[in-house]
């Protein structure tokens, strides 16, 4: 929606600068994300959905890092996750719920729904076809 904009400034010769503000963040392609992406169960469910929103490009194909899990020697990119409620006296990692389409985990204060999950090879999981590909099931701790 901008470069419209953009083109019609750059023909007139009169582009309108903005510059950065001062105490803004900048991460460059050395600075890694917490954890190389893997998802911790001990933090928030925001910092969950941050982390998984922060490292999603897609339809693109992401060059730098992924959110993921890995349970032993498996290991999936989740691409979306859907926050639920506030839930007291959680135990991080606990896989609570199963089904055909749902996969639901107990982070730090709730219960994370993870969604748009796939290998590395991008074949898709979900609920119950996500617990047979990690050799899980419900109570298990990730």
């Amino acid at each position: 929606e901008l470069f419209p904009v953009l083109l019609t400034q750059i023909q007139n010769c009169k582009l309108n600068r903005i510059p950065q503000l001062k105490d803004s963040s900048y991460y460059g392609k050395k600075d890694s994300p917490y954890n190389l992406g893997y998802i911790d169960f001990n933090k928030s469910g925001s910092e969950i959905d941050r982390l998984v929103r922060g490292l999603n490009h897609l339809p693109f194909q992401n060059t730098f890092f992924y959110a993921k899990i890995k349970h032993y020697d498996k290991e999936v990119i989740v691409s979306s996750v859907e926050k639920g409620e506030y839930k007291k006296g959680t135990i991080p990692g606990k896989i609570v719920f199963i089904d055909e389409e749902s996969f639901c985990v107990e982070c730090q204060d709730s219960i994370i729904k993870l969604l748009d999950v796939t290998d590395d090879l991008f074949n898709e999981y979900n609920g119950w076809s996500l617990a047979n590909y990690l050799g899980v099931s419900s109570n298990d701790i990730l």
